[in-house]
């Protein structure tokens, strides 16, 4: 679930300082805001919608990047009810996307400047139980270079 709830956090990034609703449901919400100036547009859905125990879920977006995207570097930060949860990855999950062709199947590393993309992908997942409560997570995505593509400040509530 830790898994399923980084990689909705990073999907959802349509609105450019603006507080949306990224997902609800009967077990939890999630809310954000992103700013950044390296993507023209990017969006999702995510069935399940934070379902503790799921064994999956599937992730839909659409991306348009300002420039060719050749390397993502990934940094979430994570807290529950204001404690840092310290067995997510280190507090700390740092990863090269496109570096080296690592992931020869995401059409994500192929874009060109403008040009959008809109997908579907299934993620599996570890059966965590998250507790009940407020989470806030700070996702930052950067180009390999120190150059910051978009950042997002997130809540999500588990009921």
């Amino acid at each position: 679930m830790l898994c399923a709830l980084s990689v909705l956090l990073l999907s959802f990034t349509s609105g450019f300082g603006e507080r949306r609703l990224a997902c609800s449901s009967e077990t939890g919400e999630l809310w954000y805001t992103c700013n950044g100036s390296g993507l023209y547009y990017l969006t999702f859905n995510m069935e399940p919608c934070l379902k503790n125990k799921a064994k999956g879920f599937t992730l839909n977006f659409t991306v348009i990047p300002m420039k060719k995207l050749e390397n993502i570097n990934l940094k979430i930060d994570m807290w529950h009810e204001n404690q840092m949860v310290r067995n997510f990855l280190g507090s700390y999950f740092l990863g090269s996307f496109c570096k080296d062709k690592e992931t020869p199947d995401s059409q994500v590393c192929e874009l060109i400047k403008g040009e959008s993309l809109t997908d579907s992908h299934y993620f599996t997942t570890k059966l965590y139980i998250l507790p009940k409560g407020r989470y806030n997570l700070t996702v930052a995505l950067s180009d390999g270079t120190g150059h910051e593509i978009y950042s997002c400040e997130c809540t999500g509530t588990i009921k």
